[in-house]
């Protein structure tokens, strides 16, 4: 008489194990790099609303000067969202946003990373009012990240 056995062997289970392991392996790095390539576009398109909120305030008062928070020159924008993603608290903010540098005829804006993204090798980006990008801070190109 044969028996049937039911179930799974210790070896087969061990198979199915070494098969999620690798899957798992090659998926998580792989999201981990699309969800920093997100985060990184978010502060890129936050610049450029930045700067024409900029530009709408030069239209207004002819100078770039006073934009930021207490009518200061330098600083977390009193005229923009100051934290990426938008409305975001805590740990769940990825850049704050500030104008770095300001005159009568120009300004520098800055995302600059945090939480999360404070080691990002991307740097803090930066936009001018020449419409310049740029990095600080970083270890990759201005190619492989604007």
């Amino acid at each position: 008489m044969i028996k049937l056995s039911k179930g799974f062997t210790l070896m087969e289970l061990m198979i199915v194990v070494v098969i999620i392991s690798t899957l798992v392996a090659i998926a998580i790095p792989a999201y981990n790099n699309y969800d920093l390539k997100a985060r990184r576009a978010a502060a890129k398109t936050a610049l450029t609303g930045f700067s024409a909120a900029m530009e709408s305030w030069y239209a207004q008062a002819h100078t770039y000067q006073g934009a930021a928070v207490g009518g200061a020159n330098t600083g977390s924008p009193a005229i923009y969202e100051q934290v990426v993603p938008k409305d975001a608290t805590g740990t769940r903010v990825f850049y704050n946003l500030n104008i770095s540098t300001s005159s009568v005829s120009g300004y520098t804006l800055q995302a600059v990373r945090t939480n999360r993204m404070a080691s990002d090798a991307c740097g803090d980006f930066t936009l001018n009012n020449l419409g310049t990008k740029g990095l600080a801070n970083n270890t990759k190109s201005i190619a492989d990240c604007w």
